[in-house]
């Protein structure tokens, strides 16, 4: 019996100092940040044919982003918590009235009766998807922060994209307009 107590005991001890061990990280590897850089990311989108999306908007219509072929379309992703989300709201309305061959399509993190009772209050000319969060943190890139933007040609590529530290409320319609003038998109 005595021996089994000692057995029992140098078991005990030994898985006693094992765990405090473990306990002060003497046994953790520390692997490297597999994460591209926000640049490696975008050049990652860019020049690649759009990711195909269908989801209802707000007003339960069916937006699927294969239908927008034949059209310049800018896919926005935001949140109303986010104060640069909404003011670039307003700049994607103009540039949606200047040109005809220019669709905006958005995709935002909240709850379709949070967006409803939004847009009460503020003007959006085009579709919100709701519930969108699942989309923004995987095929279109969650490192890319929150609001992002991608412009898409009319062949269906990703010809730019604008993570949210290139998205201010610097960027005004002038800004953007700019940039669509300099690549000849009408």
């Amino acid at each position: 019996m005595a021996h089994n107590f000692l057995r029992f005991f140098v078991f005990a001890s030994l898985f006693f100092l094992n765990t405090q061990l473990t306990a002060q990280n003497h046994f953790l590897v520390e692997l490297p940040d597999r994460s591209p850089d926000i640049a490696t990311m975008v050049r990652s989108y860019e020049g690649t044919p759009v990711i195909p999306i269908m989801a209802n908007d707000i007003k339960g219509n069916e937006q699927f982003i294969g239908n927008y072929k034949g059209s310049n379309l800018i896919i926005y992703f935001w949140k109303i918590g986010n104060p640069r989300s909404v003011q670039l709201l307003n700049n994607l309305n103009i540039l949606q009235d200047k040109y005809e061959n220019l669709e905006v399509l958005s995709f935002a993190i909240d709850a379709k009766e949070d967006l409803i009772a939004f847009t009460q209050s503020f003007e959006v000319k085009f579709p919100i998807v709701p519930n969108s969060q699942i989309l923004s943190d995987g095929p279109y890139g969650g490192e890319l922060g929150m609001p992002k933007l991608f412009f898409v040609d009319k062949h269906g590529i990703t010809k730019w994209v604008f993570p949210a530290q290139e998205l201010n409320t610097d960027m005004d319609v002038s800004n953007i307009l700019s940039i669509l003038h300099e690549q000849k998109v009408d």
